[in-house]
């Protein structure tokens, strides 16, 4: 989930019969076109081998169905609470271990149905958070799926402490999902009513979210966000812009800080019903099985404060000096162009990254219109039943398509070749967000086809988004664990002045704390995902770190990048890393190396960049000398031609 950025093709010059220049200006054309090709190939090189059978094949069978013929239906409970009763009765009886197994895997069934209902809910209810039928059927379906989770848990404990343990063992293969159910508690009413309530606040913060905020001036003028961008008076008034700007980040953030607060003592009261300290902590043990704590991330935080923060403005620098705006203003850009040019360049990566690919796109199963009521976020979903795996994303025209599919498609490969069911299925994105990452890292190598001329500008805004996400998957990471583990009920300047100090902390100016300290709303995750967006961060050190390969390594970045596909996500992050080439980055001097390898990758598309200005000069100089050149030549032989046809004994005299 996510949701929320100048190499020139070289053309040999080639000598003319007749029309040879020697002149020490072009071989100085020539050798600035070699250097710049020898750069290029140790900059950007391409894969010498290609490994294969990177996948087995799966007993899972993707649907034929397109995305266009799959829709809500709702779901009917009845059949799955009749199989979960008769379960329960069957292991108080000897000799049922086929009937326990059948309903096993009817219980499999209809879980995968449930859930995949509730998806395509939330599909259409992102396309339009306002719509109030959608709205109703996403509580009734969150609200179902958590009953029915309470239900199953209930059944299985009890088969489990039955004399069939066995059948139901071996059925999960998975020691952590039988110790989860061995262990399993029913939910109380109150959990029930505190994941209802938590439900209903999260539609409140997206429905809010989605609405037009004002701010009135002294005078009595009411702005727009819109109008930031478009009144004459704030083209012409720059601290009348920053006045507008901040009212406007202040009206947002005073209604949706509240909701926040809500949420947070929700969530706080849930993670004490379970026995944890906050929620931080239960949604690190729980939700996203991190094999890593909320103290030991606490060394991250301040490695990274060390090392990336000092290196940011040398990276932003340095993609502002190349950015190409043309990059962010591309109306005419469209889906299926995104699809088909990212299309061209997966099999260049490994051959085995076009099967998911042409699954997807012979099934259609994406969701890339421009829509005003859609819900501006990017995410992939699996739906069981179908196994097949769906991107939404709402496009906002401009280079960020391009990232946001490749971002996606790094999950829908993974979640293609390593589908399950709903009960097994596990989820660590501190892994997820490597696959998607990962294929971002590997993309670049391709920004020069992509975006023609404009590729190092699109190189850099990835590289500072991907630095973007180490510092601020730290920044909200720690805000939020500083926010749960309050002694006291916070308010929501106190929500705010947190904030605005940590970003400080994390490298932002001054002279956007005021901004800052309202914006933290801004980011969904937040109430949508909470503990979420550390994910971003640890996965962007691994997928930075992938990119210290790929200057040294390309195959063997490569390589690494399909292996890691390979495992699926209930592998934890840590142990993850034991089994490839890539570093962890608890220990001492990792972070620090991969900073300073991401700074030399920076440093080495700045100066190819700048060769590559230099070589265009260069080389329109010669078009020009050239030309004039074969122009000069040209009158002389027209003028040598009139010359000859005329007798120099028959001339007229001129005197």
């Amino acid at each position: 989930m996510i949701l929320h950025s100048i190499f020139c093709k070289i053309h040999p010059f080639s000598k003319k019969a007749g029309g040879g220049i020697t002149s020490n200006r072009l071989w100085s054309v020539i050798t600035i076109c070699l250097t710049l090709t020898l750069c290029t190939g140790i900059l950007f090189s391409m894969p010498l081998t290609v490994q294969a059978e990177w996948y087995t094949d799966s007993e899972m069978v993707h649907s034929d169905t397109s995305y266009e013929d799959m829709s809500y239906t709702g779901y009917d409970a009845n059949h799955l609470l009749d199989t979960l009763e008769t379960m329960e009765t069957l292991c108080q009886k000897s000799n049922q271990q086929d009937a326990i197994l059948s309903c096993y895997q009817t219980i499999v069934e209809e879980l995968d149905q449930v859930v995949t209902q509730r998806s395509l809910n939330s599909l259409r209810y992102y396309n339009d958070v306002n719509h109030e039928e959608y709205q109703q059927v996403d509580t009734e379906m969150s609200l179902l799926v958590t009953d029915l989770a309470d239900r199953v848990g209930h059944t299985l404990h009890i088969v489990l402490e039955s004399p069939y343990y066995d059948v139901i063992a071996n059925a999960l293969n998975n020691e952590d999902l039988l110790e989860y159910y061995l262990n399993y508690e029913d939910m109380t009413e109150e959990e029930k009513q505190l994941a209802e309530q938590e439900n209903r606040l999260v539609q409140k913060y997206d429905q809010t979210s989605s609405t037009t905020f004002t701010y009135t001036d002294s005078a009595g003028k009411t702005w727009t966000a819109d109008m930031l961008d478009t009144d004459p008076e704030l083209a012409e008034d720059y601290e009348k812009y920053i006045e507008v700007n901040d009212g406007l980040a202040k009206a947002r953030n005073d209604l949706l800080a509240p909701i926040y607060l809500d949420l947070v003592a929700n969530r706080n009261r849930q993670a004490v019903l379970d026995g944890f300290a906050n929620y931080a902590e239960y949604a690190y043990s729980e939700i996203y099985g991190r094999d890593y704590s909320t103290e030991e991330i606490q060394n991250v935080y301040k490695t990274v404060k060390e090392n990336f923060v000092p290196i940011m403005p040398e990276i932003y620098n340095t993609t502002i000096e190349l950015i190409d705006y043309d990059l962010m203003d591309m109306p005419e850009l469209t889906d299926d162009k995104v699809v088909e040019d990212v299309a061209k360049y997966l099999p260049k990566i490994d051959p085995e990254l076009t099967e998911a690919f042409e699954y997807m796109t012979s099934h259609h199963l994406y969701d890339m219109d421009a829509s005003d009521t859609k819900m501006d976020m990017g995410y992939t979903d699996y739906l069981y039943t179908y196994q097949a795996p769906v991107i939404f994303y709402n496009p906002n025209r401009n280079y960020y398509d391009y990232s946001v599919l490749i971002h996606e498609y790094g999950h829908y490969n993974n979640a293609y070749h390593n589908n399950k069911h709903a009960l097994t299925d596990a989820v660590n994105m501190d892994v997820a967000e490597i696959h998607s990452q990962g294929m971002e890292i590997l993309f670049l190598e391709y920004s020069d086809k992509l975006f023609h001329k404009k590729g190092d500008s699109a190189r850099m805004m990835v590289l500072y988004n991907m630095v973007s996400s180490v510092i601020e998957g730290c920044l909200y990471d720690e805000f939020q664990n500083q926010v749960y583990a309050a002694d006291h009920a916070l308010s929501v300047p106190e929500l705010n002045q947190i904030f605005s100090q940590l970003a400080s902390e994390y490298g932002y100016a001054d002279a956007y704390a005021t901004t800052l300290g309202y914006s933290w709303v801004d980011v969904s995750h937040t109430f949508q995902s909470p503990m979420y967006y550390i994910s971003y961060a640890t996965s962007a050190l691994s997928a930075l770190d992938l990119l210290s390969i790929v200057q040294d390594d390309r195959q063997k970045a490569i390589d690494c990048y399909m292996e890691l596909t390979t495992y699926g996500l209930d592998t934890p992050y840590r142990e993850l890393l034991v089994e490839t080439p890539l570093r962890d980055i608890f220990e001492k001097g990792t972070v620090s190396s991969i900073a300073q390898d991401t700074l030399r990758y920076s440093n080495k598309v700045k100066e190819h960049a700048e060769l590559a200005q230099t070589y265009r000069f260069l080389r329109n100089v010669s078009l020009v000398i050239v030309t004039l050149i074969a122009v000069i030549a040209i009158i002389v032989i027209l003028v040598e031609k009139k010359l000859a046809k005329r007798d120099p004994d028959t001339a007229d005299t001129i005197e």
